[in-house]
């Protein structure tokens, strides 16, 4: 595989993690946003793409949450997504994992973990400018 055919293949990653993101994980006729989400790992994975990786994550995060009622393990894998954004020292995607996790937790009741998270996240938007 050519340098061009993996910068295509990155390419395309981040566009369907864009979609995702954006779509909030809602259903639409023939695009099933969780399917899609564990496809999406699973290429980046293999390319070794971390971005394309921890974007997967949260993706396939915030459809457990939405689709599949699963808080444990919607914050788990939105958890798993925050390390290897922090990793990456990316504060944009630090940011939306912390205010995701705290909008998962206000649903879910915990309100203090939300507060905490979603100042958290407030935080590093504020890094980001």
């Amino acid at each position: 595989m050519t340098d061009t055919d993996i910068q295509l293949q990155r390419a395309h990653i981040d566009a369907i993690n864009d979609k995702l993101w954006y779509s909030r994980g809602m259903y639409e006729p023939g695009f099933d946003p969780v399917a899609v989400a564990h496809e999406t790992y699973e290429k980046a994975k293999e390319l070794g793409y971390e971005t394309g990786v921890s974007r997967s994550l949260i993706n396939i995060g915030l459809g457990t949450f939405i689709v599949s009622h699963n808080t444990y393990a919607s914050l788990q894998q939105i958890r798993d997504a925050q390390e290897l954004f922090l990793k990456a020292n990316d504060k944009r995607w630090i940011a939306n994992s912390f205010s995701t996790i705290g909008i998962i937790e206000n649903t879910s009741g915990s309100k203090k973990e939300a507060l905490y998270n979603a100042l958290k996240g407030v935080g590093y938007y504020e890094e980001t400018g």
